[in-house]
């Protein structure tokens, strides 16, 4: 549910008191693809990035991790879907390379929290042969070779390397608050939470 819009012509959202259209795609691809918006036209992507006003960018998830990045005057804004696997193969990095300016804060919102989320050690290497002093945000697992991945740490050091200092959120998790969010890990067939940010 979008609060505060309602559908449009030929599927668009029509946001109140704001001016926005924008057509809604709910699909993302699982590749790192970082797209940069001018015009209404729907893209695809885990990362999208724009300097346009009134024009809305949209990611879903569902444990997955949210984040939302902006410049110091708010003339460009970049709206990311960073899963483990998007985290581990740079999906900050690039966005943050492909906007035209520099970031200055950013927003993580509902992920899954570490106590749910169990991997292997390969997801682990992932990170840590990248950045070593990631080792903090893996706790060992009850089974061997599985760990518990912290991915609000993972996502605030990785901003933080690059000088975003001022990151907010982050203090939520999808799997356990389950009158507030959906989680994949918890149901399979579940919704999606959305994500959107604009410039006014």
């Amino acid at each position: 549910v979008v609060p505060d819009c309602e559908m449009g012509a030929n599927g668009t959202f029509v946001f109140a008191d704001s001016g926005l259209e924008q057509n809604p795609d709910p699909e993302k691809l699982a590749a790192i693809a970082i797209s940069s918006a001018e015009s209404f036209e729907a893209l695809v992507g885990d990362g999208l990035v724009t300097q346009a006003k009134s024009h809305a960018l949209m990611m879903m998830t569902a444990d997955c991790l949210p984040v939302v990045l902006g410049n110091a005057d708010g003339s460009e804004v970049a709206n990311l879907h960073a899963g483990w696997r998007g985290l581990a193969n740079g999906i900050v990095e690039n966005t943050i390379a492909t906007m035209q300016t520099k970031p200055t804060w950013a927003w993580l919102g509902a992920a899954i929290g570490q106590p749910c989320f169990e991997i292997g050690a390969e997801v682990k290497d992932a990170f840590c042969s990248k950045y070593p002093a990631l080792e903090s945000a893996f706790l060992a697992g009850k089974v061997e070779g599985k760990f518990y991945a912290d991915l609000y740490a993972i996502a605030r050091y990785i901003l933080n390397q690059h000088g975003i200092e001022t990151v907010l959120g982050g203090n939520q998790c999808s799997y356990t608050q389950a009158d507030e969010y959906f989680s994949y890990r918890r149901e399979a067939k579940t919704g999606r939470m959305t994500t959107f940010v604009f410039i006014r």
